[in-house]
């Protein structure tokens, strides 16, 4: 009777210890949940797409971090990149540089011409203490076949 008693004890003490870790770990997972991918068949005269997207790979999942732009128009924050989210940014032809940081900066810069269908994929690595953002521009038969496992993120102040 006794060991049944400890052996409750135990169980109830790993459960108080392990569901707290459990509920901070489901809360912080930040994933897209919008629509799935869909190409845009129409750019507006005068400008260029650049698809934003982290295909939902375990690696880094939970770690949601803001990307900025500095294109024509000037720097701003752009959209807070999820796990599983793409984004399509539309910006005037010219030089853009793209940059997000978690530990480091990871950043990107390109040449658009109006017209142009680009596409950069978000990859993770692990950090020491969170996993660190890289940027990559992807080949646009590439960046087709894996953005469509991706769901559509707001732009940032979206409510």
């Amino acid at each position: 009777m006794l060991g049944r008693i400890k052996q409750n004890i135990f169980i109830l003490t790993n459960l108080c210890l392990v569901t707290p870790f459990v509920a901070i770990l489901c809360g912080c997972v930040r994933t897209a949940t919008g629509p799935v991918y869909e190409k845009i068949d129409h750019i507006p005269e005068g400008s260029a797409i650049v698809y934003i997207y982290r295909s939902p790979k375990f690696t880094g999942h939970w770690v949601s971090f803001d990307l900025f732009a500095s294109d024509p128009d000037g720097d701003k924050k752009i959209v807070e990149l999820k796990g599983g989210g793409y984004f399509p940014y539309y910006t005037r032809p010219g030089k853009l540089h793209l940059f997000a940081n978690t530990e480091m900066t990871s950043s990107l810069t390109m040449l658009l011409n109006a017209g142009d269908q680009r596409f950069v994929k978000v990859t993770m690595i692990p950090g020491a203490m969170v996993a660190k953002p890289m940027l990559t521009e992807v080949a646009a038969e590439i960046g087709e076949s894996e953005i469509k496992e991706c769901r559509l993120l707001h732009p940032t102040g979206y409510e």
